[in-house]
């Protein structure tokens, strides 16, 4: 399994277990918010999309999510995000990476 990373109290939390994932992710989402230097991070690569927002924002992109998608179409929207988001906007800030000089 992947780790997954969330963020509490200004220390990191890394986790394979699955219940752990279901415990930030769904059951106490609240209890571990992404914050604004996360934000800003991650800003180029995911906007202010479900997967970079916080609180109520969050949470109504959760409720239209969970409304509109079951297992087997979210696999495919998110297998076309994925591969769209890698092609449009990874790459973009790869390259740019690779050619500025430090």
């Amino acid at each position: 399994a992947l780790p997954f990373f969330a963020y509490k109290q200004g220390f990191y939390t890394v986790t394979c277990h699955p219940k752990n994932i279901e415990h930030i992710l769904r059951t106490r989402f609240d209890n571990y918010p992404k914050g604004p230097e996360w934000q800003a991070a991650f800003h180029d690569l995911l906007g202010q999309g479900i997967f970079n927002s916080d609180g109520e924002t969050w949470l109504m992109q959760r409720k239209t999510a969970a409304l509109e998608f079951t297992t087997r179409t979210l696999r495919q929207a998110m297998n076309r995000w994925v591969n769209r988001t890698i092609k449009t906007r990874l790459w973009k800030i790869l390259e740019k990476a690779a050619t500025e000089t430090k």
